[in-house]
């Protein structure tokens, strides 16, 4: 219904799947490893293309698909957060890790001129925080899969979506918000230090 109040009946085209997977992620597929990554992933992707709006889906589908295939990998490995997860499930999730690192890099920059040069440089920066955020907690839970290691893997698979929003959002030609959101990862993880230092002073 806000879907439709915001964009017409033309978002209901984006918001009625959304919904849909988000219902059935909770009832059904929840406790299922493939399913339930799979529809996490599609809530995701949906997530991205109702924020793009209706009218500009297929500019969107490409940082949709990434996003969703991130996630994807995340939730995998966050099945492993009690009782551990395998070294092929965390080995190809490092994998998946590398191969959206290359399909965010390999896309077309959409703008050009004399940004181009700086959108380049943001747009490798950005990827390379995303891919040094995440890849080497997988590869540690690939190399020991213990839940800890899985646990810490899937933290960093969640905190990586921020630099590969930002990412994504250089691509599409906007360096004022990839500005925001990497000032937003660097507040976060300034705050995860000083509640790290406070915890070993009490200690």
């Amino acid at each position: 219904g806000l879907s439709a109040a915001g964009g017409g009946r033309p978002a209901l085209a984006v918001g009625v799947p959304l919904a849909a997977s988000i219902w059935t992620y909770d009832l059904i597929a929840k406790n299922h490893a493939v399913r339930g990554a799979l529809t996490m992933g599609a809530c995701r992707a949906l997530d991205v293309l109702m924020g793009a709006g209706f009218g500009h889906l297929r500019p969107a589908l490409s940082a949709a698909v990434i996003m969703g295939g991130h996630t994807v990998g995340v939730t995998v490995l966050s099945r492993g957060e009690v009782h551990g997860t395998a070294p092929t499930t965390a080995s190809g999730v490092a994998a998946g890790t590398a191969l959206l690192a290359s399909a965010v890099v390999g896309g077309t920059l959409q703008s050009g001129g004399k940004e181009s040069r700086n959108q380049i440089l943001a747009l490798l920066a950005a990827t390379a925080a995303y891919a040094g955020r995440c890849a080497p907690a997988q590869v540690r839970a690939a190399r020991n899969p213990v839940a800890t290691n899985a646990l810490d893997a899937t933290k960093a698979g969640i905190r990586a979506m921020v630099p590969l929003q930002a990412a994504l959002t250089v691509r599409h030609g906007n360096l004022a918000a990839a500005g925001v959101l990497a000032s937003v990862d660097l507040f976060g993880k300034l705050m995860r230090t000083r509640s790290g230092n406070r915890k070993l002073s009490e200690s």
